[in-house]
């Protein structure tokens, strides 16, 4: 009666604890990530260059660009949209082609259809015809929200919702929120489900599987209860933490578990003191190097990525009171039917054969496996990084597909600014050399870079005047500077041109296409090249420049990813290092024991390095995360090892510590690994790739600790 009542109560107490921690959870959940440009520190050149821009030219993140089949200049349904638009959110700047067409008409200087054909590939289509309609919104509300405001105005003007290509950053910021509601939400459900199956059927029993669940549910919860507390509004990325958590948490008590049903103990509490004093050590430590491989992506300058690591870490941090103090009492309180025996695969004969095909071909298995890691280690400095679209969304997801539809029929949408600053003047400024210069700057971007565009008052304004005869040309010249001085508001409204006390700054607005292949930094550097170029060979070559928007913030993103993963990685790998030998209480042991755990990643990442293969922001998480889940399996076989080599030889206290480990090893690997290749449905590519890449390294750790490990520490047994 006793037992029953505390058994009530206790599971009344999670029931309530279990519900604020879902509360907290939902709050996470229905939080978003800032935007783009706040991935790059403040500091950075390249921030710093961008924010400069925003200030002077406006904020392009702002920006969402709509189109349908139909959608034309002179279009009466796009003009009773734009005005359902201005109407509902005065606020809002909303033009269309044929409005900037019209604006960029300057009477005496340039006619229509010259603008229309300098605008191909900004305006319009390379038909003539085909446009696209421009929101800027000024105002804090969630993309999705407005997303729907446009939506529901082209419904009112007769556009189906179906009917609409989106684009622009508004567009791709709720793709990332959609991929996050819609599918690594579901997916995650479907990742702990598989998780929770997987552990039935290695432990056998479902009282054992009801613990496991209930640990790993609370484990998952109060992480997001700290990030709740700590009111961030997390990447999609962090959204996979929960998942990890869960597994986690989910690993270490099969451990507990399986440290208990092997107990000879028959008495509960004797069973349960034996389980955590075999477990409590390699528990700990391994939950600790865990969170060193997490919070060593602390060291990263990228924002979404030092978050993920150090909420991490801080999940990590309070899953131990949750193993240790769930475990136990649950145990305790639950299982009263005698042993409570499972499947017990530590008596299966594969042990045995495994210790004797080790033993026997140790110097060959240590070769192979040394061979292995210096052939791949040297690729590892070839591994790329990507951030563009194409990395992040797979080709068959609906953002990509607009996206191409989009620059197929309009014009590229990955923006790049280059700013040309040129003294101010006291009298009529010299606008023949500064349009000569912006008209070659034009002339070489579209002809070296294959599918740019380029929007600048050379695009615009008449050529200048070129005239053999020197008074002529003179003339001309003085007149073609006075009507455009004349123009000057114009341009100004244009976003062509920002005036300031000492300098007058010229945009020079290239779009590239965010579909294509290019290369990880040549777009950038041609055009630094082309800039240089054009400016060393005119008539003003002391003006200065600066490359912006956002391609230069994607490559200081992709270097500082790439920074990232090697440093966070060096560190965790050096901390993770000192914790075994602290750990282990033998330089020896620390030592030998990273050895299989350096393998996966050389093995996955110099894998990807030879075969010049691109990783994304998930990919570069998983090695820090790897490499501190893959050692716990190592301290738990080597504790294991430790104490069967009391009274043994080292063929004994090998075999002893597989058959013990060797099951719980297998099993973690079989939970965390499978149950995280679930996102690989994703058509977010960072989750997918995090789940395969973190499953390939699990399932080389596990190789490691079972054949390559043993054979470092075991010797061929001698018969007297």
């Amino acid at each position: 009666m006793y037992f029953r009542t505390l058994a009530i109560a206790f599971t009344a107490s999670l029931a309530v604890l279990g519900c604020l921690l879902v509360q907290s959870g939902w709050n996470v959940l229905t939080r978003r990530s800032p935007d783009f440009a706040q991935w790059v520190p403040s500091h950075h050149p390249e921030t710093v260059a961008y924010l400069q821009f925003k200030s002077m030219f406006g904020d392009g993140q702002s920006l969402l660009i709509v189109s349908w089949e139909g959608c034309t200049v002179g279009d009466s349904t796009a003009s009773s949209l734009i005005r359902t638009l201005r109407t509902r959110k005065k606020t809002w700047e909303v033009y269309g082609g044929e409005e900037l067409i019209n604006q960029l008409t300057l009477p005496g200087i340039q006619d229509r259809k010259t603008v229309m054909r300098r605008l191909v590939g900004i305006a319009v289509g390379a038909d003539l015809e085909t446009t696209w309609i421009l929101v800027h919104t000024d105002d804090q509300l969630p993309v999705g929200t407005v997303m729907n405001i446009v939506a529901q105005a082209a419904e009112d003007v007769g556009i189906q919702r179906e009917e609409l290509k989106w684009g622009g950053p508004i567009a791709f910021a709720n793709a990332e929120e959609t991929a996050a509601d819609r599918i690594i939400y579901p997916l995650s459900f479907v990742v702990a489900a598989l998780a929770i199956a997987i552990a039935w059927f290695c432990v056998g029993t479902a009282k054992y599987t009801l613990v496991i669940f209930v640990v790993a549910c609370f484990s998952a919860g109060f992480g997001l209860a700290i990030m709740d507390l700590a009111g961030i509004h997390p990447s999609t990325l962090m959204m996979l933490l929960p998942a990890l958590w869960f597994i986690l948490s989910l690993s270490g008590a099969v451990h507990l578990i399986g440290y208990y049903t092997t107990s000879p103990a028959q008495a509960r509490t004797a069973r349960l003191r034996e389980a955590l004093s075999h477990g409590w050590r390699p528990c700990v430590m391994s939950t600790v190097t865990t969170a060193i491989g997490m919070a060593a992506l602390c060291t990263s300058d990228l924002q979404p990525v030092r978050e993920f690591g150090l909420y991490a870490a801080l999940g990590l941090v309070v899953l131990l009171p949750t193993l240790f103090g769930l475990t136990p009492i649950m145990l305790y309180l639950f299982d009263r039917g005698g042993s409570g025996s499972t499947r017990h695969p530590n008596d299966w004969w594969i042990w045995s054969v495994l210790t004797a095909t080790v033993t026997r071909y140790r110097r060959a298995i240590i070769g192979v496996f040394t061979l292995i890691v210096v052939f791949l280690a040297p690729a590892l400095s070839n591994v790329h990084v990507g951030s563009r679209l194409s990395t992040l969304f797979g080709k068959d997801s609906p953002v990509l597909q607009q996206c191409e539809w989009l620059e197929d029929n309009v014009g590229p949408l990955m923006p790049m600014e280059v700013l040309l600053y040129f003294p101010a003047s006291e009298d009529v400024p010299n606008f023949a050399d500064r349009v000569s210069l912006l008209n070659e700057l034009e002339k070489e971007i579209t002809t070296e870079i294959d599918g740019a565009r380029v929007l600048s008052l050379g695009t615009l304004v008449p050529r200048p005047p070129s005239s053999r005869r020197p008074m002529r040309r003179a003339i001309q010249r003085s007149v073609y500077n006075q009507k455009l001085h004349a123009e000057e508001a114009a341009f100004q409204r244009s976003g062509l041109l920002h005036q300031q006390e000492q300098q007058d700054i010229y945009r020079v607005s290239v779009r590239l296409r965010r579909t294509g292949k290019e290369t990880t930094s040549d777009p950038q550097n041609r055009l630094r090249d082309i800039v240089q170029r054009a400016i060393a060979n005119s008539a003003m070559p002391e003006t200065e420049y600066v490359l912006t928007g956002h391609l230069p913030l994607i490559r200081s993103i992709e270097q500082q990813l790439r920074s990232s993963l090697f440093v966070s990685y060096s560190l965790a790998f050096g901390l993770v290092f000192a914790a075994m030998i602290i750990g282990m209480q033998s330089f020896t042991l620390g030592a030998v024991s990273m050895l299989p755990n350096l393998f996966p990643t050389v093995i996955i990442f110099g894998t990807l390095g030879w075969l010049d293969l691109e990783i994304d922001v998930g990919g570069v998480m998983t090695a820090s995360v790897a490499l501190g889940i893959a050692v716990d399996d190592t301290f738990h076989y080597l504790a294991a090892y430790r104490r069967s080599r009391v009274g043994q030889d080292r063929y004994g206290a090998v075999e002893q510590a597989l058959r013990e480990t060797g099951p719980a090893m297998l099993f973690t690997t079989v939970i965390c690994g499978f149950s995280m290749l679930v996102y690989m449905q994703s058509s977010f590519l960072p989750a997918s790739r995090f789940g395969a890449m973190l499953c390939a390294l699990l399932c080389a750790a596990i190789i490691g600790d079972l054949v390559w490990m043993p054979a470092l520490l075991t010797k061929r047994r001698t018969t007297s």
